[in-house]
């Protein structure tokens, strides 16, 4: 049942686009919309992971110390090629997405 009701959400938001009257010519361009729809649902996962770690969203009050903190952009090399992501931050840097880890250098700092 859950992936019947995600099936239609996924066609629901597919007809939103194609009747949106967007430009679907320039798709698989390199800044077509396909890469412009992975970077945007890539991003969006992101803010719920931060969301899940903080335990808050955007523009809750919250009594916790850490809070977001920006964003960091981070290069992702996909099959179709690079993709500039923003992955956000929080104050104390303790979020480590899942989605796109955080690459670590031999000495154990990050990149």
């Amino acid at each position: 049942m859950k992936n019947k009701e995600q099936n239609k959400a996924l066609d629901q938001a597919l007809d939103l686009i194609v009747e949106s009257g967007a430009d679907l010519s320039n798709l698989f361009k390199s800044d077509g919309v396909l890469k412009q729809l992975t970077k945007g649902l890539v991003e969006r996962a992101l803010q719920g992971e931060l969301k899940a770690h903080l335990g808050y969203d955007r523009h809750e009050r919250s009594d916790s110390a850490n809070a977001r903190n920006g964003t960091a952009r981070k290069s992702v090399i996909t099959e179709d090629g690079l993709l500039e992501i923003d992955v956000p931050r929080d104050r104390s840097g303790e979020f480590d997405p899942v989605l796109v880890p955080q690459r670590s250098t031999p000495s154990g700092g990050l990149n």
